[in-house]
């Protein structure tokens, strides 16, 4: 698919719908993301723990949205195991003979997971605006719908 991508429903709504088009309907899913998935890991499930409270508080997330979510948090445990992985071994493998002689030295295949997975992070945290850049691009949480009549509210 070409072209920008499309604005969510949501945030056209709030900006006042400024081309004044029709706009589409969006379909209604249940809120919140709910417990980790019992699938993901230590470290994932305690990302999980650590974001999904905080974009249930800001931003309008839904239950929809978990897999999304899981994803991210994978993806995070992978790029966090091979960056201890580095840490520990350093980033070149060494090739040996037979004989026990350095043949050759090549980039650790862990570079390459830590490499592959932060780019799949750097996505996933558009998605979710967890970057300052795409932080303005996804739609805040709507605040509670004031009362009609304010003077009535008030008195209770």
């Amino acid at each position: 698919m070409r072209g920008r991508r499309a604005e969510p429903v949501l945030l056209k709504i709030r900006r006042g719908n400024p081309g004044k088009r029709r706009l589409p309907a969006e379909p209604e899913f249940g809120a919140g993301l709910g417990p980790a998935p019992e699938f993901l890991g230590a470290i994932a499930a305690a990302e999980w723990k650590r974001l999904a409270g905080e974009l249930e508080n800001a931003v309008d997330v839904r239950g929809v949205d978990r897999n999304a979510l899981a994803g991210y948090c994978a993806v995070y445990q992978r790029w966090r195991e091979a960056e201890a992985w580095i840490r520990e071994n350093g980033t070149t493998a060494v090739l040996r003979s037979d004989k026990g002689a350095v043949t050759k030295l090549m980039l650790a295949p862990e570079v390459s997971v830590a490499f592959q997975a932060l780019r799949e992070l750097r996505a996933l945290m558009a998605e979710f605006g967890f970057s300052p850049a795409s932080r303005s691009k996804v739609p805040p949480k709507p605040a509670a719908a004031a009362p009609d009549n304010v003077w009535a509210a008030l008195r209770g």
